[in-house]
């Protein structure tokens, strides 16, 4: 009785003080906010710092997880707690106070939620060479059409309609670089190195629209 009593204290601090120091290098009040990431609190009640509660944070550097894949969700939060993919630090170590059931809790609640539309992104209608590249890809760079996998059931292969185009922008930069290489089978690599950067930027910014549904 008196361990038990000693246990979760210690469960406590360690898990308030993880999150709570994460918390203060990207929002220094949330660390004063209830529900921390406490053993009394479900594991995404914290993801909600940044992510939004529904998945859908306003500020573009935090991708939307609302109706995202399961299976996507969990594959990217043992990677990241494994090392296959960087998290910069925030997600790096936010994943290591996660178990494996509290993975499974957090992908399960976020692929329930429902897919977040942002009034401010750009029009579809301005990215004409970026809606070529999505249906129909290049045969001569050897760029297969997004849409053949984005669209697809492969539960390990993410949505992207409608995700911010910063983030977007970000991954495929870093696919492109090498610096992220948790993609099946290296394609992501394999095609964003054939993409320029301004092509990067204005296929981000089509998808962003959400105009590929």
């Amino acid at each position: 009785m008196m361990l038990n009593s000693l246990r979760k204290p210690a469960g406590f601090i360690r898990r308030y003080l993880g999150i709570a120091g994460i918390c203060s290098l990207y929002h220094p009040l949330a660390v004063l906010a209830d529900g921390m990431f406490t053993d009394m609190a479900a594991p995404y009640e914290s993801c909600g710092y940044c992510h939004e509660y529904d998945g859908n944070p306003s500020m573009e550097k935090y991708p939307k997880l609302g109706g995202q894949k399961q299976a996507y969700i969990i594959k990217q939060l043992q990677d990241y707690r494994d090392g296959k993919r960087d998290g910069k630090g925030m997600m790096d170590t936010a994943s290591t106070l996660l178990s494996d059931q509290d993975i499974q809790t957090v992908a399960e609640f976020f692929s329930r939620q429902k897919p977040g539309v942002t009034a401010a992104e750009p029009s579809a209608g301005n990215f004409p060479q970026a809606r070529e590249l999505w249906e129909h890809g290049s045969k001569e760079r050897m760029i297969v059409a997004c849409t053949l996998c984005h669209t697809a059931a492969d539960p390990e292969i993410p949505y992207l309609s409608g995700q911010h185009a910063e983030y977007l922008a970000e991954q495929l930069r870093a696919f492109k670089q090498k610096a992220r290489t948790n993609d099946v089978a290296t394609i992501m690599q394999f095609l964003a190195e054939r993409l320029s950067d301004q092509e990067i930027v204005q296929l981000s910014q089509f998808i962003a629209t959400g105009a590929q549904q």
